[in-house]
């Protein structure tokens, strides 16, 4: 299970950057001009969630038990909350490109969005809900997953089996021209 969520959430990254550099819509505006609206253009709100998934995500190899499950439970909840997002902001693209449309022409608020005559979504904004539905199967494959063995520390201290005066007989032995590794 375990390797499914490293899997799903490389995928899920991998998509994230994909979406968030692809234009997502077109708006043409009422001069004829065209302006490509980008991933990242889109919202911020929705780039913050993924932020969280993503750190979420890596916090995890630092957590053990039940603080470990429950940050891959916010992994999840802010993956699935990064596809709904994504979802009801492809609904209405034209409110998101306010700043790009007053950019553009000088003309800001309610007043830009009238300039809009026409929008073309191009479909690659359904990569980042792609990525936010497997953050979040990732996130619940993690607080499933079984704990990871705890590696032993090569550099641990290791106390003696052996008393003190073992040691001390074993140096008098040497000093006396006994061979110790002599079986």
């Amino acid at each position: 299970m375990r390797r499914y969520h490293l899997l799903f959430s490389g995928v899920s990254i991998l998509l994230a950057i994909l979406g968030a550099s692809t234009v997502w819509w077109r708006l043409s505006l009422e001069g004829g001009a065209v302006l490509d609206i980008a991933g990242t253009d889109s919202s911020s709100a929705l780039w913050s969630l993924g932020a969280v998934a993503v750190a979420a995500w890596g916090l995890q190899f630092t957590l053990r038990g039940l603080a470990r499950r429950i940050i891959a439970g916010v992994q999840a909840l802010f993956g699935a909350f990064f596809a709904v997002l994504t979802l009801l902001i492809a609904r209405t693209p034209e409110s998101t490109a306010s700043g790009a449309i007053a950019e553009a022409t000088g003309v800001s608020g309610s007043n830009a969005l009238l300039m809009v005559s026409s929008i073309e979504l191009t479909g690659w904004h359904f990569s980042a809900v792609g990525a936010g539905v497997l953050m979040a199967m990732a996130g619940i494959l993690g607080a499933l997953a079984a704990e990871r063995p705890v590696a032993g520390d090569r550099f641990e201290r290791r106390l003696s089996s052996g008393s003190v005066e073992d040691s001390v007989s074993a140096w008098d032995s040497l000093s006396d021209g006994d061979d110790p590794t002599r079986q």
